[in-house]
């Protein structure tokens, strides 16, 4: 790392991966490769190795350079330990994208070099960042994904830092926060995690690289201090921001998002002094097959441990400024099932399916039959006696309420693929302005998530819909313009690899559209 000007160049020799100059005072991203020092348009393969058996990564050995262990085999303390065992073939990972290869020379701080996973039941990718010893200490590292061309867009980043998903708007870019530091002696390794939702459309001619495709932004940064919830923390991981902006440190963030990923640790440490532990006790009860206290986590699919990405609302505070920040890696990358992923100029990924497991590509519709009624009622404040109105809702799902779109890569009856087994819709109501005692709890009952509460309905269909009663007078200063409470329809299914693997469940909340 020379210069905060300067960050970064990454340069592809033979196999290496794309070279990239980062410029703070302009942004001018390239895709070059060379061979003997000469550019050379075209495609490059990643460097295939057995990631699994390797102790080490691919390098070319020169001027004392010492060999790079793998994550998980660098007894690095900085990652959370459940992140770093998670790796095997047996449970969905592939390679995808590879800067390491014989010709790699190591511990250069002007070159960052990363190698990406992917996890095919989860619908999840992880890159692993190498930045070589840092002349300057850093406390936090800030990065995230986009999808960029003109006019681009795609809902495959739609499943990242927000916790109920609007099927409609497609979110183009996000940014995190990960509480990391980078050693200014020996080098970091960083882990970065992300899940993709299914986006067909990928494989179209229109999409072709590099007019169209994903990019991986990270920066280093010192931030003094983070808080949630009013309580200093370390674990955590995502921040969502505008997608024109970036993250706004020194402001106070209200009802924000975070994402826990790993093991349950950071979940526990979340929970902090509340000795009922909700979330831990929410991820404990979905291992055994009871999903109920969240709206939005990947759980499971490992063998050798407790594997979570898990994203929820909460209050975040972000305290002082960025001290000072630098590039790591600002690159493009071609998308696995792109129209000319194995032949458009620059890095070409291995595993080249379409990622993400399912998608949800419309608002899921829920059918409103409303009641109203009006009753004379006094007035607490002044005692005068006037009439409110409240009403008997009855809410059920349409026939076709939640489209899902499931990836054929990957739910099939192949032995590499897989089959979705306990899928579940559930109806959630905001339970604020609402009379439980009128109709009943629903047929999950109330849970709550994190400060909310919700009265759960289980498939209401017409025959057997959700009912509830709830003010919409202003007097009460409840209900707005008659409509019902805020509504949300939760998906929830398990991920059985065919093959025997361990399972995986996925959760997922979105705003639905309401029909008469």
């Amino acid at each position: 790392m020379r210069s905060v000007s300067f960050y970064c160049q990454l340069m592809f020799v033979l196999a290496v991966f794309s070279c990239i100059s980062c410029k703070k005072e302009k942004s001018n991203i390239q895709i070059i490769s060379t061979v003997n020092d000469k550019a050379k348009a075209g495609p490059i393969s990643a460097y295939d190795f057995d990631w699994e058996v390797a102790t080490h990564v691919p390098y070319k050995p020169s001027g004392g350079t010492n060999p790079l262990p793998l994550p998980w085999n660098s007894g690095t303390t900085a990652i959370d330990p459940n992140l770093v065992g998670d790796y095997k073939k047996a449970d969905g990972w592939k390679l995808v994208y590879n800067t390491f290869s014989p010709a790699t020379v190591l511990n250069d701080a002007n070159y960052t070099y990363f190698f990406s996973l992917y996890n095919v039941y989860r619908g999840l990718l992880r890159f692993y960042v190498w930045q070589p010893a840092s002349a300057i200490a850093t406390s936090h590292v800030v990065h995230g994904l986009g999808v960029y061309g003109s006019g681009a867009t795609s809902p495959m980043l739609n499943f990242n830092a927000q916790e109920k998903i609007d099927p409609t708007h497609n979110l183009p870019k996000f940014q995190q926060v990960l509480n990391q530091q980078i050693s200014s002696a020996g080098g970091t390794w960083l882990v970065f995690q992300y899940e993709m939702a299914y986006d067909p459309t990928i494989s179209q001619q229109a999409k072709s690289f590099p007019g169209y495709g994903l990019q991986f932004t990270s920066q280093w940064s010192n931030i003094t201090d983070v808080n949630i919830n009013g309580t200093q923390t370390g674990t955590v991981k995502s921040i969502p921001v505008t997608p024109s902006g970036g993250i706004n440190f020194g402001s106070l963030l209200i009802n924000g998002v975070t994402t826990f990923t790993g093991g349950i640790n950071f979940v526990e440490a979340f929970d902090g002094t509340n000795t009922s532990r909700p979330y831990t006790n929410s991820i404990n009860n979905a291992a055994s097959g009871i999903v109920k206290g969240f709206l939005n986590a990947i759980l499971g699919g490992t063998n050798g441990g407790t594997s979570l990405n898990m994203t929820l609302n909460t209050d975040i505070k972000l305290n002082g400024t960025m001290v000072n920040n630098g590039t790591i890696q600002d690159l493009k990358l071609k998308l696995p099932g792109q129209y000319n992923s194995q032949s458009g100029d620059g890095a070409s990924p291995k595993y080249n399916q379409i990622l993400g497991v399912f998608n949800v590509n419309s608002k899921p519709t829920v059918r409103v039959n409303q009641n109203f009624v009006t009753i004379d009622a006094e007035d607490p404040r002044g005692g005068s006696i006037g009439q409110e109105t409240y009403s008997d809702a009855k809410v059920w799902f349409d026939p076709d309420a939640v489209n899902i779109t499931w990836n054929p890569a990957i739910i099939n009856s192949t032995a590499t693929g897989a089959t979705i087994k306990n899928l579940n819709t559930d109806l959630l109501v905001h339970s604020d302005q609402v009379y439980t005692n009128v109709f009943g709890i629903g047929t999950g009952g109330v849970e709550a998530v994190g400060n909310e509460r919700y009265i759960v309905y289980r498939n209401p269909s017409e025959n057997n819909p959700a009912k509830f009663s709830y003010w919409v007078s202003v007097i009460s200063g409840l209900g707005k313009d008659g409509y019902p409470p805020p509504i949300y329809v939760r998906v929830s299914f398990d991920v059985v690899p065919n093959n025997g693997g361990a399972k995986t469940t996925l959760v997922k909340t979105f705003l639905p559209s309401r029909g008469l």
